[in-house]
Formats: C-alpha cells, sequence, structure tokens
C-alpha cells in the first residue's frame, strides 16, 4: 500500500511511539524494573506467627515484597501487612492478643448476662445444643467472633473492594467453597469476611456466608498458595513453608491420632504439590512448638525470623538499596488509608426490626465521636453475651457523602431454644456416689424475655421452670416459677449418720428484680409449697418427719465481677439473703434467717492466684426446725469432715488457700489443670448449746476440661480425721 503524502507517514510515526511510550509508562507504573517478589504464607494455627519473623528478617534486608497470598492464619499475617501494617506492628498486636479468650468457643465471663453467667455456674461444662424439632448441632464449635474483632480492626479502612489489589501491597486468600469441594481465591469484596472464611476451620470455626456461598479454612486444598502468587505476577516466588513431620506408626495409638493423621496427610500432600510452583522456600524448624501455642508468640516470630536468616545467602539477593527501599515505602504509605473515623452514624445488619433498633440504641453512643475500637469492640463483644448471636463484626460505611459504621449481626443458626446438658458425679461421701443428670432448656426472645425449665434425675430429681420478663428497658423483671422436687441428702445427730434424708416439695412462687447492671441482680420474692422430709435413723423422734406447708418471702443479692465461673483468678462475688419464714413445718412461730457470702480472688506469681472466701448465718437467736438449718461439713465447707455433719442455728466459715495453674491451654483445647492448698476454720453453734469448732488443711486440683470439671481433694482435720473426695462435671 503507498501512502499519500510524507505528512501522514509522519503522523502515524508519531501516534505510535506515543502509544509505545505510553503503554512503557503504564508497564513501569504497574511493574517494578526490578523482578516482582511475591509470597505465599501457608496456614497451620499457631504456627503462622512465624510468618511474622519472616516479614521482619525481610524489612530488616530491604526485601519488598510486591504480591501476598495466604492460606488461613498465613492470610491474617499476609492480609495485616497487604493493608499496609509494618511487621513490627503485626507483631505488637498479635503480641497483644489474649489468645484464651480469642479462641474460646463462648464470650469471656465479665461479657455475658447476669443469666448466661448463672448457665456457667450451672452447666460448668459448657455443653450447648439448638432445639429446633431435636438437638441441633452448630455448625461450628467456635463462631469466631473474638477473633473476628481483629479482622475488622485490621479491615476498617477497606471495607469493600473492586479487588484486593488495590491494598498497598496485592493480596488475595484461599477458602473452601462447601458446597461445590472447591478451592476459592478471594481477592475482591470485603477483607473481613475473606479473612474470617479462610480461616474458619470446619468442625471448629462456624463457616463463613460470603456472595451466597458457605465458605471454610482453604487449608484442606490449598495450605500454601505459590500458584496464586504467581498468577498475580511475580517473578520470584517465596513460599513460606510450615510443614510439620507426620507421626509414626508407633504415636498412632488412638483415633484422635489417626484422624489427625489423615487430616495432615490431606493438607502435605496439596503443600508439596504447591511447593513445585516456589523459587524459594523458608521453611523454620519450629521444633516443640505445637498447632495451639498461641501464647508463645515470641518464641515463633524467632523462629520464623531465624529460618529466613538461614537463606540469607539466597533472599540478600532481592535487596534492593536504600533509595529503592524508601521509594517502596512511600508507595505503600501513600496507598495505606487511615483506620481513624468519627462514624456519622451507626447501621446494623443481619437482624431487622425491634431487634435492629434494640442494638442500634445500645450503640449509638459512640456516634459522632473518634472511634476507639478497644472500647467499641467491647461493646459489640458484651452484645453477645446474651447468648443470642454468633458474632458481631464492623466495617467502615457510607451513606448520604457521610462515613459510619455498619455493624453485621450473625444469629446463632441452631436456636434459640438453647439446651444446656451435664452429668455430675458427687463422690464427696466414698460410701455414698451420687450421679445425677441435668438438663436446662431457655427459650429467648429478642427483648429478653426467657422461659428456663430445669430437669435434673438421678440422685436428686427435681423438675422447674421460670418465665423472666423484663420491663423499663430491661432494668426491672418479675419472674413467675414453678417447681417440684425429690432429693436425698446426708445428715449427722450427735456424730450418728442419718443415712437418710428423703426431701419432698412441690410449689410456685414470683419473683420482683431490679438489675442494675450486667455484674448484679436484686431479687424480692414469696414462695409457697408443699414440704415433706423424713429422716430415718437417729436424732429426736420429734424431728424425724417435717410435713406441711412453707411459706417464705425472701430478699436476695448477687454482685459478680469474677473474671470466670469455674476457676477464677481474680475478682470478687457476693451472695446475700434474707429469708422470712411466715410458716414452715415443725416452727411455732415465723423465724428469719440472713446469709452471706464474700470470695475474693487476687492474682500472685503470673500462674497463681489468693483467694480467700467468707461465709456465715444467723436465724437471729429463733430456734429453726432441720430442714432450714445451716449445714456445714463436706468438700469446700470443711472437707475433713462428713458432708453436713454439723446443723445449727447460726455459723461462720472462713477459708484461705492458693491455686497454681499447673497447665492452661488455650482453645479448641481449652485444658487448664490448677493445684492447690487452703486453710479451712468453721463454727457453728444452734440456739441455747455452745458453738462446735473445727479447722482443717486441704490440698486438692481441678481439671478444666470442654466437657466439663474434674475436682480431687484431700483433708486433714483435727482429732484424726481425714476425708479424700472427687467430683466430676460439678464443684461439689
Amino acid at each position: 500500500m503507498k501512502l499519500r503524502s510524507p505528512r501522514i507517514t509522519s503522523i502515524l510515526l508519531t501516534l505510535v511511539l506515543c502509544s509505545f511510550t505510553l503503554h512503557a509508562q503504564a508497564q513501569s507504573l504497574s511493574r517494578p524494573a526490578r523482578p516482582k517478589i511475591g509470597v505465599a504464607m501457608s496456614g497451620g494455627a499457631a504456627l503462622g506467627l512465624a510468618h511474622v519473623g519472616v516479614l521482619m528478617w525481610f524489612d530488616e534486608h530491604h526485601i519488598p515484597i510486591d504480591d501476598i497470598a495466604g492460606t488461613s492464619m498465613g492470610a491474617l499475617v499476609g492480609g495485616a501487612y497487604a493493608s499496609g501494617m509494618s511487621p513490627e506492628e503485626i507483631r505488637k498486636l498479635l503480641s497483644e492478643v489474649n489468645w484464651t479468650e480469642t479462641l474460646s468457643a463462648s464470650p469471656p465471663y465479665q461479657s455475658l448476662t447476669f443469666r448466661r453467667r448463672e448457665d456457667a455456674h450451672d452447666f460448668p461444662n459448657g455443653l450447648q445444643f439448638g432445639w429446633r424439632g431435636g438437638i441441633a448441632l452448630p455448625s461450628g464449635v467456635n463462631p469466631g467472633q473474638p477473633i473476628g474483632l481483629i479482622f475488622s480492626r485490621i479491615c476498617l479502612p477497606y471495607p469493600s473492594l473492586e479487588s484486593f489489589n488495590e491494598l498497598p501491597t496485592p493480596f488475595m486468600c484461599v477458602a473452601t467453597d462447601l458446597e461445590k469441594g472447591e478451592s476459592l481465591s478471594l481477592t475482591s469484596g470485603s477483607l473481613e469476611t475473606a479473612l474470617r472464611a479462610t480461616m474458619a476451620i470446619p468442625g471448629y470455626f462456624t463457616p463463613v456466608s460470603r456472595s451466597d456461598k458457605l465458605l471454610a479454612d482453604g487449608g484442606f486444598l490449598n495450605n500454601l498458595p505459590t500458584k496464586q502468587v504467581k498468577a498475580m505476577g511475580a517473578d520470584i516466588v517465596v513460599a513460606i513453608d510450615l510443614q510439620q513431620p507426620l507421626l509414626d506408626k508407633s504415636a498412632l495409638t488412638s483415633l484422635i491420632d489417626v484422624l489427625g493423621q489423615v487430616a495432615a496427610i490431606t493438607i502435605v500432600n496439596n503443600q508439596r504439590q504447591s511447593l513445585q510452583q516456589a523459587d524459594v522456600i523458608v521453611s523454620p524448624d519450629l521444633g516443640d512448638l505445637g498447632l495451639f501455642d498461641f501464647v508463645k508468640v515470641d518464641a515463633f516470630i524467632k523462629q520464623g525470623y531465624d529460618a529466613a536468616q538461614s537463606k540469607a545467602a539466597i533472599l540478600q539477593r532481592l535487596s534492593v538499596s536504600d533509595e529503592e527501599w524508601r521509594e517502596y515505602l512511600a508507595a505503600r504509605a501513600s496507598r495505606r488509608r487511615t483506620a481513624l473515623i468519627t462514624p456519622a452514624f451507626i447501621d446494623i445488619a443481619g437482624v431487622s426490626g425491634a431487634e435492629a433498633e434494640r442494638l442500634h440504641d445500645r450503640l449509638q453512643k459512640y456516634a459522632g465521636k473518634p472511634l476507639d475500637p478497644p472500647d467499641f469492640e467491647t461493646a459489640l463483644t458484651d452484645a453477645t453475651g446474651s447468648g443470642m448471636y454468633d458474632s458481631l463484626s464492623y466495617e467502615r460505611a457510607s451513606r448520604d457523602g457521610a462515613e459510619g459504621l455498619l455493624v453485621r449481626a450473625v444469629k446463632k443458626g441452631n436456636g434459640p431454644p438453647f439446651v444446656n446438658l451435664g452429668v455430675e458425679i458427687n463422690g464427696a461421701e466414698r460410701d455414698n456416689i451420687q450421679t445425677t443428670f441435668a438438663a436446662r432448656l431457655t427459650t429467648m426472645a429478642s427483648g429478653g424475655d426467657e422461659i428456663r425449665t430445669d430437669l435434673r434425675l438421678g440422685s436428686d430429681t427435681s423438675l422447674a421452670s421460670e418465665y423472666y420478663h423484663t420491663f423499663a428497658n430491661g432494668r426491672f423483671f418479675f419472674a413467675p416459677r414453678v417447681f417440684v422436687q425429690d432429693l436425698n441428702q446426708n445428715l449427722y445427730a450427735g456424730g450418728s449418720e442419718l443415712t437418710l434424708a428423703k426431701r419432698r416439695s412441690a410449689g410456685f412462687g414470683l419473683d420482683l428484680g431490679y438489675k442494675p447492671n450486667r455484674n448484679s441482680e436484686l431479687r424480692f420474692g414469696l414462695a409457697a409449697s408443699r414440704f415433706d422430709e423424713d429422716i430415718h435413723g437417729g436424732g429426736p423422734a420429734d424431728e424425724r418427719r417435717f410435713h406441711g406447708y412453707v411459706v417464705e418471702p425472701s430478699l436476695r443479692y448477687t454482685y459478680d465481677r469474677m473474671n470466670a465461673a469455674l476457676s477464677p483468678t481474680s475478682g470478687v462475688r457476693v451472695d446475700a439473703a434474707i429469708h422470712s419464714y411466715l410458716k414452715a413445718p415443725g416452727a411455732p412461730k415465723p423465724f428469719q434467717m440472713a446469709e452471706i457470702r464474700v470470695e475474693r480472688f487476687i492474682p500472685w506469681g503470673g500462674h497463681g492466684s489468693l483467694f480467700t472466701v467468707g461465709e456465715g448465718g444467723s436465724s437471729f437467736g429463733a430456734r429453726v426446725p432441720v430442714p432450714q438449718k445451716y449445714l456445714l461439713g463436706g468438700p469446700l465447707r470443711l472437707g475433713a469432715y462428713g458432708q453436713n455433719e454439723f446443723q445449727g442455728n447460726a455459723y461462720f466459715q472462713l477459708t484461705g488457700g492458693y491455686l497454681y495453674r499447673l497447665i492452661d491451654l488455650p482453645a479448641p483445647l481449652s485444658t487448664r489443670v490448677q493445684f492447690g492448698g487452703w486453710y479451712e476454720y468453721g463454727e457453728i453453734a444452734d440456739t441455747g448449746s455452745s458453738s462446735i469448732r473445727r479447722q482443717d488443711i486441704s490440698i486438692g486440683s481441678l481439671l478444666e476440661t470442654p466437657l466439663g470439671p474434674i475436682v480431687v481433694g484431700y483433708s486433714i482435720g483435727e482429732q484424726g480425721r481425714r476425708n479424700l473426695y472427687f467430683a466430676v462435671g460439678t464443684l461439689f
């Protein structure tokens, strides 16, 4: 083809050169002149903390990261770095995390509402199921609320992105599509839900719903996303490999060992394939550090740092000059969005109607002032303490040109109603071991109303149900209840054991109450019941049968600022009550009784705590019938003596001791072993008779497990009295 004029030729040549120049400039903006470096971070629970050490070594040696991808814990560290955080900021964040609380399946004890604290006391094993047409298991043991708040804080500047390439460092993570059984690369949308999904370990964390997909941990199909890093455009792929060796056959001795080995084989095989895509492999020697050693953050970081140092000869070839490093940091900083926000509004998603309004009213105080993330996260955690929600998270949102916060509420999928189950074995008396099966059915409404029904079968049999209705913004309540019970009790008289004290009662009551806060409750009640107690063996004949009616007004107060229900390490609890018996079998006239118990725990020595318990009661000089007498004797109430060996109309007891935590494992193991010693002094007397004074010293151990407590104790008292006792599922 012949061109018509030199002028046209000149114009066309100029356009081609301009096009080439623009293309070259675009290439230089999107791709550094040096080789593009990508890092793939593998999953591995606590092992993933070692990634931070590798990042710190890269940072010290001026090795830029142009693309980063991760799975599970590797995605948490990688996503934090991609958001613009420095390795030191990540180290500080993860070091300050309370991993025991963060990996706990339930909110911290202090965040529970008063009624949920009662559940924790009455059912310390934590076995709760939904009840919708039958027993319904949760989709995960742990809804991931606390760790989800870490994601919310990291991702606050990035609510929703068209591409994770918009982050200071381009990023992607891997999850598993549970419906299709496929590995899925998450590259856009909500960064917070992407991180939740990639860490949702099946069976432990609740799966995450995202873009109409149900997602879980990506590690089972792609634990080391080197292929994805290569696809992002990296010239050099650095893989951080956290594989642990498989167990040899001598260690495969149990079902759990075998199942764990099968899961490990699945991950190891897909990771081996991923390693073939890597140009450089950094493999920390984690030695005795395990999957659940989250509290050993510094040890993991050191191993990661040392692993990178061991590859210094290779990795230092990737270092850039000081000037290039400053340019790299400046580029990251220019793309980093601020986490500072003064929310103009608080919106609620996931619930609607009156429930959304209650959450909004609860959180509205945070609008219009600079956000304090820890304080706001505490408020969200406290809201989950009602037991209605799996999780509450937050992210930045825009509305009508203003910036605010969107709070996402995820309601529990398997209830309400909820069922708590427990088995109690009480070995306070070795020749009379008592076993009771317990269940609690709780139906909850979003406004705070509840119907709680308790059933106990075994050595003790009872059925009780209470309707709990709140009003005046939840500050006040009334609670009618009905109950029937058949109990067996050991009693002593003059040193002779009354082998059978069988108590039966049935009645109803109504309480009016006030809740000033989640730590305390005041109740005024009136109960009426038919009461029958038969005592066989020993004692005056007129004290062996108590049949008739009981009419009992009462005033009860509880204050609970402990940090745990089962074995607190700090805090105070006060229980006080006044009972006025207008009518009772065996009582010729009305009488009053008052009782108080104060517990105090103080941390001591890093792994232990001092504790004191003081309690006492009085009938104000009145003679009261046997069923209402105060009792002392047995575990934790003068343990060297028989259970309920001492009876009286007034008593006082003081206990002081020390508990030491031998083992304290975070979730999912959730195991704590404590050993301690304590001194007990008690005094009890009947009106008109001299008081009985006893003391003893005790040692014991408490094993907390996900299935409940196991307690063993041994007490030595006066006159050669000693006692060995145990309990399972209860603290006696």
